[in-house]
């Protein structure tokens, strides 16, 4: 955690080939408690205990900046990458990271009322959800793997857990059924890394261009 406080970041590589296996092996040393992922938005296949794809969505697809699991009240305190296949030259798949803090001061700096309205409100995520995942979305992920749950009554006690509102909707023009609507209680907008050992700085910490 020094080396993170004082780099944000720390690439590691040289290691020959490593498998998914591996990799959680790795993740699991490192020390850092696991978590379950529910309520995320993205459509993934989990490969190990603790290691999943990043996003099954085509690479037409964009995805822009945003904190893992913003807009879950308890998103990860650390995240770990690694590459089993890296990208062809030209088509992208590269992951950037970003400086939260740093981005949280130039937006101070560039809109300070924008800032400071959804600092003192923080902000609230609206989904319209299908029932089963739809790998061709960034942001696809069914209900029924969002919640990890079979029943409209099971999703319905997990939207609660959460303090969701949620709407189930009628078919679709398209005829989907199915479809739920989900708007998840307020959630903070800038958060504060706080903490031993961490930066104690404001960062831009949400998912505001991707599922406000």
């Amino acid at each position: 955690d020094t080396l993170l406080r004082r780099h944000q970041a720390i690439l590691l590589r040289g290691f020959g080939a490593v498998s998914p296996l591996d990799f959680n092996d790795i993740v699991i040393a490192s020390g850092y408690r696991g978590m379950e992922y529910i309520g995320g938005a993205a459509v993934r296949t989990q490969l190990a205990e603790r290691v999943f794809t990043a996003n099954e969505s085509p690479p037409s697809e964009l995805i822009p900046f945003h904190h893992e699991m913003a807009q879950t009240p308890h998103p990860p305190t650390h995240v770990l990458f690694f590459c089993e296949v890296a990208p062809s030259e030209g088509c992208g798949g590269e992951t950037p990271i970003l400086p939260s803090s740093e981005i949280c001061r130039i937006m101070f700096e560039k809109h300070e009322g924008f800032m400071h309205k959804i600092e003192s409100t923080g902000v609230r995520y609206i989904r319209i959800m299908p029932e089963f995942d739809d790998p061709s979305s960034a942001i696809g992920r069914g209900w029924r793997s969002t919640f990890n749950c079979d029943t409209k009554e099971a999703a319905e006690v997990a939207l609660k857990s959460l303090g969701s509102d949620f709407e189930w909707l009628p078919p679709s023009e398209s005829g989907e059924t199915g479809l739920l609507k989900t708007v998840t209680a307020v959630m903070p907008a800038i958060r504060v890394d706080a903490g031993e050992n961490r930066s104690n700085r404001k960062t831009f910490f949400n998912s505001l261009v991707a599922a406000y």
